[in-house]
């Protein structure tokens, strides 16, 4: 009987063994990556698929314009081969992720090919990402990083990569097809972070609440907003769920404009879950907002 349960043992640890030194390659065949935005992430995580594990840097609910790294955002990120970012001052801090990790992962800004716009002050508008079409260019972006890091596998990422960019194109041929409808296609919104979404859609951002994110508004340049409020007859201000709309309540209280919300980072609600689907959720903001 006790040789039964020896044998018995030794067959349960041979098992086990077996299935850990599997999930040890399986985990060597990995690449692990960071992401400094949700949206980056999920496009990541359609490129990569199962040879791929991406970690969020930023958690859903946070702005890239105020998020601040800690410690504790350093101990969530380990054994990275890189972090993808957006760059052009809106998530810099993942540059201060990189040298923090064990390695020194690589840091690759997802700006390339991709036709930025210049502000007055000289700068670049960073929200590129909110066009579906600059959403391909950079998963091409993310494709080609990827294969770098692990060649063997460029094949796997190419051929998703044509999977994924056939499913944005036709989620961005519905979204045109909706928003092409529409009579009224201006708006304001809480910061000038819809530029490439409205010029990919044909509408008008006609002002914006705050020049910049967190910082209020002087009081010539709100006065400079609500003119242009009325001239144009905006019906609705678009705020964000990453910031406090309590500035803009009596302004468009006053105005009699509805506040509405557009969420430009994801991750947060259950049709913001993927890349995709935010686009969608924002196409539906605006259409249900100006067809009234």
């Amino acid at each position: 009987m006790m040789r039964y349960m020896i044998l018995i043992c030794c067959l349960i640890m041979a098992v086990t063994g077996c299935k850990k030194q599997e999930s040890q390659i399986t985990d060597a065949n990995v690449i692990r990556v960071a992401a400094s935005i949700y949206p980056l992430a999920d496009i990541i995580r359609n490129v990569g698929g199962d040879k791929v594990k991406v970690v969020t840097i930023m958690p859903p609910g946070a702005s890239p314009h105020t998020f601040d790294v800690t410690p504790q955002t350093i101990r969530n990120i380990t054994d990275i081969k890189a972090i993808f970012k957006i760059g052009h001052g809106i998530d810099d801090w993942a540059d201060r992720v990189a040298t923090s990790v064990s390695g020194n992962a690589k840091v690759i800004e997802v700006s390339n090919g991709i036709d930025l716009r210049k502000l007055p002050d000289g700068s670049v508008d960073p929200h590129y990402w909110l066009s579906m079409s600059n959403g391909a260019i950079i998963a091409e972006t993310i494709a080609k990083e990827l294969a770098a890091i692990n060649p063997k596998d460029k094949d796997f990422f190419v051929a998703n990569l044509g999977k994924y960019k056939a499913q944005m194109l036709q989620a961005d041929e519905e979204i045109k097809t909706k928003l092409g409808s529409l009579q009224n296609r201006s708006f304001a919104t809480f910061h000038e972070a819809w530029f490439y979404f409205a010029q990919a859609y044909g509408l008008n951002v006609a002002a914006a609440f705050e020049p910049f994110p967190g910082k209020e508004p002087t009081p010539e340049y709100l006065a400079d907003f609500i003119t242009t409020i009325k001239a144009n007859k905006i019906k609705v201000i678009f705020s964000e769920p990453q910031f406090s709309s309590d500035a803009l309540v009596q302004v468009a209280s006053d105005l009699q404009v509805k506040i509405d919300t557009l969420d430009p980072e994801g991750g947060a609600t259950e049709q913001t879950l993927t890349y995709i689907g935010m686009m969608k959720y924002n196409a539906d903001k605006i259409y249900n907002a100006l067809s009234k």
